[in-house]
């Protein structure tokens, strides 16, 4: 007795055949949901990676706006402090002008004249004219005695051309920087 296996072998092999394709489908089919996943994912990723750069950004800008801020103020700190040791020294320098002001006629020798006092924050010029050259010496060792100006310079001396033995002087001390 022969048993014809032939047609049970066809449908076996037609369904095995039907099982393959499915799996290989359901398994292209889940290949592209997990790279559509993982696209979606990677892309989230991204939008949140930009997000937190945008806002790591915004944050550097602030900080870089409050630094600008800090400099400024520090600068203006500094200029308050520079424009307050100024004004100290500009009132002690009032002070020491006042008191010169005061005490020039009697450093000046009685036969020597000033014709123009230059005051500068730290330099003062005098101009003159004498009868007698050794005036002008005398002026300067007058000078020279004030604790608070420093050496006296004579900058210029002339023969005044129309009178015997008269002479233009100019001379220039400066204000020593600390104040006695």
């Amino acid at each position: 007795m022969k048993i014809n296996l032939l047609p049970w072998r066809t449908t076996q092999q037609q369904q095995q055949k039907k099982i393959f394709f499915l799996l290989l489908l359901g398994t292209v089919m889940g290949a592209v949901i997990c790279i559509g996943l993982a696209q979606h994912n990677i892309a989230k990723k991204i939008i949140m990676q930009k997000s937190l750069s945008l806002q790591l950004q915004n944050q550097l800008t602030q900080q870089e706006q409050n630094y600008q801020q800090k400099k400024l103020l520090w600068q203006q700190q500094q200029q308050l402090q520079q424009n307050t040791q100024t004004l100290i020294v500009l009132e002690n320098r009032q002070k020491q002008i006042e008191t010169l002001l005061k005490i020039l006629p009697n450093l000046l020798p009685s036969d020597a004249h000033l014709t123009k006092l230059e005051l500068a924050p730290k330099t003062i010029l005098l101009l003159g004219q004498t009868n007698n050259p050794i005036a002008v010496t005398t002026l300067l060792n007058n000078l020279e005695k004030i604790t608070w100006l420093s050496t006296p310079q004579l900058l210029n001396s002339q023969p005044i051309s129309n009178k015997k033995n008269g002479v233009t002087f100019q001379i220039k001390t400066d204000f020593k920087e600390s104040l006695e």
